[in-house]
């Protein structure tokens, strides 16, 4: 099978085309942290192989979104077939992907003065390297990569913005990054204070 765009939570999967039937079904196979799994009709693993065809697990083109994942987890997806008499293929090659970290928590902004304030939010996973911190005064033109935080591994993390400009409206976002790539965004905004 091929794996493609892993999310904090998700992988999609396709079976390649091949020359069987249309009426061949395929069972796919989900094995992490020494335990196997089976994708499901509603596109989430449990205990039991669902046999479906290959158009109905989207084809070589479209495949099937794997929902209901952990994140930072290292997936291995691989599929068998079986035709109208219930003769089985052994499993074929195997796809390999993991999922992204989960994103930090409840970011908020406190102690705003005039030239600086403080991110602060909640460390949701326990295996991120670091947080990236972004920033911009326009949303509309992006926000820009300006710092990152080493991983703090639990609790509250807190970062101060400072040298920004008074009376300015500053948005923020904050993710989790580890060598799996990145969390979501999580966002907030804050106004400096003036200048007394």
């Amino acid at each position: 099978v091929v794996v493609l765009n892993p999310s904090v939570s998700s992988i999609k999967v396709r079976i390649p085309s091949d020359p069987n039937p249309s009426v061949t079904e395929y069972a796919i196979r989900a094995q992490f942290n020494s335990t196997t799994k089976y994708v499901q009709i509603d596109t989430t693993l449990g205990d039991n192989p669902v046999w479906r065809t290959h158009s109905q697990w989207g084809g070589n083109l479209v495949g099937v979104t794997v929902k209901g994942l952990s994140s930072s987890t290292t997936y291995s997806f691989d599929a068998k077939a079986r035709n109208l008499d219930n003769i089985e293929t052994p499993y074929g090659a195997s796809g390999t992907a993991t999922t992204k970290p989960t994103a930090p928590a409840n970011l908020t902004i406190d102690n705003v003065t005039s030239s600086s304030m403080r991110l602060n939010w909640t460390d949701n996973t326990p295996d991120e390297t670091q947080f990236y911190i972004y920033r911009t005064t326009v949303v509309e033109n992006g926000y820009v990569l300006i710092d990152s935080v080493p991983a703090a591994n639990g609790g509250t993390v807190t970062y101060t913005g400072v040298g920004l400009t008074f009376s300015t409206h500053y948005f923020w976002g904050v993710s989790a990054h580890n060598s799996n790539g990145e969390s979501q965004i999580v966002y907030a905004d804050a106004t400096t204070k003036n200048i007394d």
